[in-house]
C-alpha cells in the first residue's frame, strides 16, 4: 500500500442521532490517519473523544453543517470513533483509516465553499501547501428538497470518490461525498463535484483540509540537521598519518 491509500472505511446516517458513531473493520495502524467526514442537517458538531476537527463550515442561510475530523493514529487505538451533535439530528457520515506515517502535527490548509442551484460544486483551500506531498481530503454536503442527487465525478486526479445518503423519513434529500487526492507539489488544491442534476433546491456546503507527511527518517529534516548544516561538517583531518 502507498502513501494516501484508503484502508478501511464505514459508512452511516440516522435522522435522528447524536452522538454518530461509526466502527472500522480490521486492526489500526500506527501513523496512519483517521478521517472522519460528516454533514448535518443544522447542527453543530464536535470531535469526540480522541479526534480533532480540522474543519466546520456552517452553511450562512440554512445552517447545514459540514466538517472534517481527524486523528493520527496511535498503537492501542480501537475501531469505534464518535463525533458529537448539538443536538439529535439527521446526519451522514464516513469514516475511513488512510495509509501513510503522517506527521504529528498534520494539518496544515484549509478551505470552504456553499454553491447553490448548481450541479458543477467547487472547493479550494485558502492558502498554498507547505510540504509537495501532502493528502488532500474534500468533504461535499449535499441537500436537495426536490429530487435524489448523487456525485458522479470529482476533478483535478481526487480519487475515493464515495458517497452516503440520508433520506429517512425525510421530504428532502441529503449526502455526503469523500474525495482524496495525493499532492505532487506545493500548492493550492482545489476540487470540482459534478453532481446529477441541477435544480433550484440543490444547496451545498463544503469543505477541504490537507494534511502532512510525517518526516523521513534518515532525512536531515528528521534529525534536525539542515543541507547547509550537513555540507559544513569537516571531515577529520589525514596529516600526520602518511605512509
Amino acid at each position: 500500500m502507498a502513501f494516501g491509500d484508503i484502508l478501511f472505511t464505514t459508512a452511516v446516517d440516522s435522522d435522528a442521532g447524536d452522538p454518530i458513531s461509526a466502527t472500522l473493520s480490521g486492526s489500526r495502524t500506527a501513523g496512519n490517519l483517521l478521517v472522519y467526514w460528516v454533514f448535518t442537517f443544522a447542527s453543530n458538531s464536535t470531535a469526540g473523544t480522541g479526534l480533532s476537527e480540522a474543519y466546520e463550515n456552517i452553511h450562512s442561510g440554512n445552517g447545514d453543517v459540514a466538517a472534517l475530523y481527524y486523528r493520527v493514529i496511535q498503537g492501542g487505538d480501537g475501531n469505534t470513533w464518535e463525533v458529537d451533535l448539538a443536538e439529535s439530528d439527521q446526519y451522514a457520515a464516513i469514516l475511513s483509516e488512510i495509509e501513510g506515517q503522517f506527521a504529528t502535527a498534520p494539518l496544515d490548509q484549509t478551505g470552504e465553499s456553499e454553491v447553490t442551484a448548481n450541479n458543477n460544486v467547487v472547493v479550494s483551500a485558502s492558502g498554498a501547501t507547505t510540504q509537495a506531498d501532502e493528502l488532500a481530503v474534500v468533504c461535499f454536503g449535499v441537500r436537495d428538497a426536490v429530487n435524489t442527487v448523487d456525485i458522479t465525478a470529482l476533478s483535478d486526479s481526487f480519487t475515493g470518490l464515495l458517497t452516503e445518503h440520508n433520506a429517512l423519513g425525510q421530504a428532502w434529500h441529503m449526502l455526503v461525498a469523500r474525495g482524496v487526492k495525493v499532492l505532487s507539489a506545493t500548492g493550492t488544491p482545489s476540487c470540482q463535484a459534478t453532481l446529477s442534476s441541477a435544480n433550484a433546491s440543490i444547496q451545498t456546503t463544503n469543505c477541504i483540509a490537507t494534511f502532512k507527511k510525517a518526516a523521513a527518517v534518515g532525512s536531515t529534516a528528521a534529525h534536525g540537521v539542515s543541507k547547509s548544516d550537513q555540507q559544513a561538517i569537516v571531515q577529520p583531518s589525514m596529516a600526520g598519518f602518511a605512509a
